[in-house]
């Protein structure tokens, strides 16, 4: 019976839930239709534009100004919408299409014409529908004609008329929008021809005109639609004057002692400011000179080629751009005497001096009383009456070249000026040093005693050439790298060095020096530096370090350059050296430029094996390729003319 029971309410439960079901979807079903039909209602319901209304100018107004703006009131009830406007203009009663989808309620037609009826009409679109707007008219107002040209400058029937005047008058238009232009007549004339036309302002410039000229000019004003012709007006003219006659001779007239060198100069000019003055030139050592320069502008002039002791006679006359001309009175001048070169003196080496150095200058005195370039020839030799060695020398400082030791020698110079005047000199004579004197020996190094390997540490010494020779210096540094001269450094000079070591040790440091002769002097006194440890070379745990040196085999070998790759099986990286370095890990580039380079790799464990690959370019440009395996090893490469060395520390 309780089974029966339970059942029965499991059914009841059961239908009770599907009516329920249903009811609920019902009522969400006629909700959702409702709201449908609603948006239909939205989506329909759009209202069109209003028409287009209050049009400026209003409608059959007259007199509107020909630059007049087209205005009008539009708009839409639905106040979303986006509204534009095709606008219809023109002077036909069914305007034709100006402007299709224009934004906003004003127009600009552009400028419009005169006394001319005008029809336009906008239609309004929102995108969905449209409204045509009715047909408006207006008409412009009549245009006048521009004011007749007035008040010309120069005034008319003007006389004295500068020649470089310019032309004025006073135009303008009723219609202060409309633009006026002129065409300008212009000439001798009385009914004078066109100058130009379509001039804009109100001022002209005919040019440079002529003296005691009638001219005739006219100004006719256009304003684009109307014309008005100006009156004829005319003006004279000043009358022109012929140039100032030249004064002021400098050189002044029937001067004397003049020098061969000096400019003709003179005082010109014109009464007329505005003319342009020229001169014809004549000048000779004729009484009558004949022209030498035509239409000079300038009021100074080089005669050039002068010569002393002599009558010079010129003139100038004058000309204007108008053809007035004035001649000038004959001036003349005398030039001076001329005076031959100084005698040469002081003479370097002194005369009869000793123990001259082999490698000696001659130099000496000379120059001009007349200032004049001079010349000279040189003799000198062994001989008492030394041959000629040079003619025509501009200097006065002469190489003879490398003299003989323990020798005598003569020599004179004689002067000559531009003019053939010439002066002998003195026989002068010297006697050159017995031999050549090493230099002394150099002062012990001066620098740091102690420090640490891969450091660079600064050296100093001197010495002094008995013959002032300039020297060469070479340093021992006691590390297994062959010494190098250098130099040339001044006698008595600081030699100041760098060096690096790269293995603990102690080193005894000396120097010696060289003159230019090739005399060397004793080694110094040695100078001990201690190093007692590597310095540290890179900041991560670097086990070794390797360095290479290339070089050359001897003095007198060129430069040398390496490019190359290198490698290794292990780590390592090229971070230091000379010749323009750069590296990364496992690979790297070297160039070395000079006859003691190297580079330093830091390597990931010692005695690490290095496999160095490339191109070693030598002195005479054939490339050499080399393969090598450095361990500590030292030799010499194959093929080449320089070597490398590798050691680990």
């Amino acid at each position: 019976m309780q089974k029966k029971i339970v059942g029965i309410l499991i059914c009841i439960f059961f239908v009770i839930s599907i009516f329920s079901f249903a009811t609920n979807a019902k009522i969400s079903y006629i909700q959702e239709k409702n709201h449908q039909q609603k948006l239909n209602e939205l989506i329909f319901l759009n209202n069109p534009p209003y028409i287009p209304s209050n049009p400026d100018p209003a409608n059959e107004s007259v007199n509107v100004n020909i630059t007049t703006n087209l205005s009008w009131t539009g708009g839409d009830p639905d106040p979303d919408d986006t509204v534009t406007y095709n606008i219809f203009f023109g002077t036909d009663p069914n305007p034709p299409i100006a402007v299709i989808v224009h934004y906003g309620e004003t127009y600009d037609p552009g400028k419009l014409n005169y006394d001319t009826q005008y029809y336009w009409k906008i239609d309004a679109y929102d995108g969905t529908t449209a409204t045509d707007g009715p047909i408006w008219t207006f008409h412009t107002k009549d245009g006048a004609p521009p004011y007749v040209p007035s008040n010309p400058d120069p005034a008319n029937e003007s006389v004295n008329v500068n020649i470089t005047t310019n032309l004025s008058w006073t135009g303008g238009d009723p219609d202060p929008d409309d633009t006026v232009t002129y065409n300008i007549f212009f000439g001798t004339d009385p009914n004078p021809p066109i100058a130009v036309i379509v001039h804009y302002g109100e001022t002209y410039d005919p040019g440079k005109l002529n003296y005691d000229t009638q001219y005739y000019w006219k100004i006719d004003a256009y304003d684009g639609t109307t014309a008005t012709d100006g009156p004829i007006w005319t003006f004279h003219t000043k009358d022109g004057a012929p140039p100032y006659v030249p004064s002021n001779p400098d050189p002044a007239n029937e001067s004397v002692n003049v020098n061969i060198t000096t400019n003709l100069s003179w005082t010109g000019g014109d009464p007329d400011p505005d003319d342009t003055v020229t001169y014809n030139i004549f000048f000779g050592t004729d009484p009558n000179p004949p022209n030498v320069e035509t239409n000079y502008t300038d009021t100074t002039y080089n005669p050039s080629g002068l010569t002393y002791n002599t009558q010079y006679y010129w003139r100038i006359d004058a000309w204007d751009d108008y053809n007035y001309s004035t001649t000038g009175p004959i001036w003349m001048f005398h030039t001076k005497e001329g005076a031959p070169p100084y005698v040469p003196s002081n003479p370097d080496p002194a005369n009869e001096s000793t123990n001259i150095h082999i490698t000696t200058n001659l130099s000496w005195t000379g120059g001009d009383p007349d200032d004049d370039p001079v010349k000279y020839d040189i003799y000198f030799g062994t001989d008492p009456n030394p041959p000629n060695v040079e003619t025509n020398y501009t200097d006065t400082t002469y190489n003879p070249s490398r003299l003989t030791y323990n020798t005598q020698y003569y020599w004179r110079i004689d002067a000559w000026d531009d003019y053939n005047y010439s002066t002998t000199g003195p026989i002068w004579t010297f006697t050159t040093t017995s031999s050549n004197n090493p230099p002394n020996k150099p002062s012990r190094p001066s620098g740091p005693t102690n420090g640490r390997t891969f450091t660079s540490y600064t050296y100093s010494s001197s010495t002094t050439d008995p013959d002032g020779d300039e020297l060469y210096y070479m340093f021992d540094w006691d590390d297994g790298r062959l010494p190098e001269w250098i130099g040339p450094i001044d006698s008595g000079q600081d030699i100041i060095v760098t060096h690096t070591w790269t293995a603990q040790g102690t080193y005894n440091i000396k120097v010696r020096a060289m003159d230019e002769h090739g005399s060397e002097s004793e080694w110094s006194d040695p100078l001990s530096i201690s190093m007692p440890k590597n310095k540290a070379v890179a900041k991560n745990k670097a086990k070794g370090v390797f360095q290479a040196d290339l070089g050359l085999g001897n003095e007198g070998d060129a430069k040398i350059s390496l490019n190359g790759q290198y490698r290794t099986f292990g780590s390592f990286r090229i971070f230091g050296g000379t010749g323009n370095l750069t590296g990364t890990d496992k690979t790297g580039r070297f160039q070395g430029l000079s006859t003691r380079s190297y580079f330093i790799i830091q390597t990931a464990v010692n005695s690490q094996i290095i496999n160095i690959v490339g191109k070693y370019t030598s002195y005479n440009e054939e490339e050499q390729t080399f393969n090598g395996i450095c361990r500590g090893l030292t030799g010499r490469i194959r093929g080449t003319t320089g070597w490398i060395t590798g050691s680990f520390s």
